[in-house]
């Protein structure tokens, strides 16, 4: 009676009459909303099966080929993480790494190989002896090759490189002059976004017309977070493409100072400005459109194909999937620069599982995985949100530890975040059951 009160003005009486009878029959005959609740995480996976997946699909190996960097942003985790001496890849680390990736890689039909810093391109002749090297091993096909930069050291004789070996690129720049200017400078504190888009200007006249899914732009947004102010980017380069692709991320301050050190006095805009990205990505959506520039796309269009290819089951189960947790190594292995093998270059908290010299640790492996399905179970079994959870080692492990307490730092975010997404997957096939559909030839990465 409080639904019907509640929805049949806004919908009519015989609208909330069906979809009263709908969660009823779902009810009755599809196990919805049954209160089973989860038992245990776990990949599913036998000791056996989990051996075979270290042994035979390896499917990327990313290579720190230097921690240095010309920059010296101010938000840089790796600024506040490192200390010391700085080290580089040796070329024999770096080729022992590409024949540990071919050792261990004999069920994947194409591996990918990257290169991390530090800014890469320092490293610029160890990272085309590595193309050499892993083409003779993997033949043309049987590698691609990418890296993030921060695109000042981009000439053109680079440019044309890389587009020719047909590298996947990320190029930093987190908006117009005004706003990349502000964090992202060098070391004697200027700012790099001039030398930033003329490396990218660079890159994108090398690639022609195959850049769209060669080469994507990587945003960091820092306080007061305006998200439409990203736009001017495209106003302040007309030449740059409409459709180019974007990757948002928001600053963390989970290893850094950066909020202490550079408070912001300015109003924080986030809420408005990203509202005002998705009413523009729902309304695009709903016409069969896609959003250019691709900014509301960076910021809902993933999360709504999470869920458009959800797994569905007849009935709740026992067993959840440990969150959004890969296997730590397959998927992903981080290479460091003396050797060591780290699960990928986000989770700084999570203890190092092996070496090229020695191989994987697995107990060291099992370790992780256990700790994180026998701690974070004491809250997932009563959160709403479990099975389309995103949280992975990277957010549970602090200093080398599992941390429940640093874990849920993020999961009131992600319920949140969840929940808006829900929203508006649900609202834009409420007004076009066929918006959506472009999704099914999408792969979830």
């Amino acid at each position: 009676d409080k639904i019907r009160q509640k929805y049949t003005p806004r919908y009519g009486a015989s609208c909330v009459e069906q979809a009263l009878t709908d969660i009823e029959d779902a009810c009755k005959n599809e196990n919805v909303f049954l209160p089973d609740r989860p038992q245990i995480l776990d990949f599913g996976l036998s000791p056996e099966e989990l051996q075979h997946q270290y042994e035979t699909k390896v499917g990327c190996i990313t290579l720190e080929v230097t921690e240095h960097c010309n920059l010296q942003c101010h938000y840089c985790t790796w600024e506040y993480l490192r200390a010391g001496k700085r080290k580089r890849m040796s070329v024999e680390t770096a080729l022992a790494a590409i024949d540990f990736l071919r050792a261990h890689s004999s069920s994947v039909e194409q591996c990918s190989l990257g290169f991390y810093g530090g800014e890469p391109l320092l490293e610029f002749e160890l990272i085309k002896q590595c193309v050499d090297y892993a083409r003779s091993k993997f033949g043309d096909k049987g590698v691609r090759f990418h890296f993030t930069t921060n695109a000042t050291l981009l000439d053109e004789e680079k440019a044309h490189y890389l587009a020719e070996n047909q590298f996947g690129i990320l190029v930093s720049i987190d908006g117009p002059a005004q706003i990349h200017n502000r964090h992202r400078v060098d070391k004697q504190g200027i700012g790099s976004y001039e030398r930033a888009i003329n490396g990218l200007r660079n890159l994108l006249k090398a690639y022609g017309e195959n850049f769209n899914d060669k080469i994507g732009i990587n945003a960091v947004v820092t306080p007061p977070n305006d998200l439409d102010a990203i736009y001017d980017l495209w106003k302040e380069n007309p030449w740059l493409p409409k459709n180019i692709d974007i990757n948002i991320d928001f600053v963390s301050a989970t290893w850094t100072t950066f909020f202490q050190d550079y408070a912001c006095e300015e109003e924080n805009v986030y809420s408005k400005s990203r509202g005002n990205q998705l009413l523009s990505f729902k309304a695009k959506t709903v016409e069969g459109e896609r959003a250019k520039p691709a900014v509301g796309r960076s910021l809902f269009e993933k999360a709504l194909l999470r869920i458009y290819k959800r797994p569905l089951w007849q009935a709740p189960g026992k067993s959840y999937c440990l969150n959004g947790c890969c296997i730590p190594g397959v998927r992903k292995l981080l290479v460091g620069c003396d050797g060591t093998f780290y699960i990928c270059e986000s989770a700084h908290g999570v203890p190092p599982i092996g070496s090229l010299w020695d191989g994987y640790d697995y107990s060291v492996i099992q370790n992780i995985i256990d700790a994180y399905a026998t701690e974070s179970i004491r809250d997932c079994k009563n959160c709403w949100a479990v099975s389309l959870c995103n949280l992975c080692f990277a957010q549970a492990y602090f200093n080398g530890s599992f941390s429940l307490e640093h874990k849920r730092t993020f999961c009131q975010s992600v319920r949140e975040s969840l929940e808006e997404k829900l929203k508006l997957y649900c609202s834009i096939l409420e007004e076009n059951k066929n918006a959506l559909d472009y999704m099914k030839s999408m792969k979830l990465v």
